[in-house]
Order: structure tokens, then C-alpha cells, then sequence
């Protein structure tokens, strides 16, 4: 399930800036991450399957692989978006370094969160400043 949002979510990182300790005490008490941005509602609810509290209620890998199959023959399933709700709140890293001074470039944000592997391609998207 989480390998699935992370796919839906183009490599966003599950969980933003939680601690692991913060994770499983949010899982404990019943929060799901919610559905990706233009996520097919199908996907989001196999996913939620996934995360079922009772484990021998989440499919299997092999139900997961049919169930994946006979979305991509029936591609009509996959028009149906699940609902989004951009005012869920997230943490997403910070736009500001240590000291507190903003980041002047995307590049600078980057490495500072040591992803400068994707810098080529934020510059290639023209997205370059803050």
C-alpha cells in the first residue's frame, strides 16, 4: 500500500517529517495517508485495503497483482478520481535552512534535504527559485 502511494505520489515521502514513533502511534490510532492528487479512486482503495488493522484482512500479494491486472484491462475504472482534500495538513520540509534564512534556489533547498539528484530536473522544468 505505501509503495503504491509513493507511486501515485511521484516519490513524495509517506509520512512527511514524522518520526517513526510519530508514524505508528498515527497508524495506531487510525490515520491513513490520505489520497493522492488525481489518484484513481480504485488504486486509493486498494490501498486502504492494504493498511487494514487486522492483517489477515489485507489482500495478498497475489490479490494485489490481480486486482492491479484487472484494472489496467478495464482502464473506464481508473477515470474515477478519489477525493483529494488539499486542506489536509501535511509537513512538508522546510524552505528554510537551519539558521533560519530562506533557501535561494531550488538547487540550494535540494541539497540541504540531500535530494540534489533530482536538480536537473527541477531546472529542466524551468523551476529554479523559491
Amino acid at each position: 500500500g505505501i509503495v503504491m502511494w509513493e507511486v501515485m505520489a511521484f516519490g513524495e515521502r509517506p509520512y512527511w517529517d514524522m518520526s517513526n514513533h510519530e508514524v505508528m502511534k498515527a497508524i495506531n490510532e487510525a490515520f491513513r495517508l490520505p489520497a493522492p492528487m488525481d489518484c484513481p479512486s480504485a488504486v486509493y482503495q486498494l490501498m486502504l485495503q492494504c493498511w487494514l488493522q487486522d492483517r489477515s484482512k489485507r489482500p495478498r500479494f497475489g490479490d494485489i497483482v490481480s486486482l492491479l491486472d484487472k484494472l489496467l484491462r478495464s482502464p473506464d475504472s481508473l477515470k474515477t478520481i478519489a477525493d483529494f482534500d488539499p486542506r489536509v495538513s501535511i509537513r512538508l520540509p522546510s524552505t528554510s535552512g537551519s539558521d533560519g534564512s530562506p533557501f535561494r534556489s531550488v538547487s540550494e533547498w535540494l541539497e540541504s534535504i540531500k535530494m540534489n539528484q533530482y536538480v536537473e530536473n527541477f531546472t529542466l522544468a524551468g523551476v529554479i527559485s523559491m
